[in-house]
């Protein structure tokens, strides 16, 4: 036998072990995330989606027009052929959020989780809107 097969065969080990390992953090971890409150949370985020709204898509090029303020042309995707999805222009100040993204936040005062939709400025600018708890948009 060589020193190699000694070598590999408890390297692999130690791999697979910590492999296993991580896996096993990563599924408790996220089960532990999913408070009580979070259904509510989640469900002011799918009402502010349902109010603002994602903009549906069969296929790439239904993304490319009508672009979302703050949005790159260039990042456009037809996710799973249900909704389209873009890169923040990460290059332009005035460019905080892209509209219509929602957002979880606390509302000042109460402690209330609440939604801050994107808002369209001008043409070339976005602002996070107040947060509230109960989203309105306007498309």
């Amino acid at each position: 036998m060589s020193k190699h097969r000694f070598i590999v065969g408890p390297v692999m080990f130690v791999l697979r072990i910590g492999a296993a390992a991580a896996v096993t953090l990563c599924l408790v971890q996220c089960s532990a995330e999913q408070g009580a409150d979070d259904s509510s949370e989640l469900g002011a985020v799918h009402e502010a989606l349902i109010h603002c709204g994602g903009k549906a898509c069969a296929g790439p090029a239904d993304c490319l027009s009508g672009i979302p303020v703050c949005a790159l042309s260039a990042g456009a995707t037809c996710y799973g052929l249900a909704e389209c999805t873009y890169k923040l222009n990460t290059g332009s100040s005035s460019c905080p959020c892209i509209e219509n993204d929602v957002r979880l936040c606390t509302v000042a005062g109460s402690g209330a989780a609440g939604v801050q939709i994107c808002t369209k400025v001008t043409s070339s600018s976005t602002t996070w809107a107040t947060c509230s708890t109960t989203p309105a948009c306007s498309p």
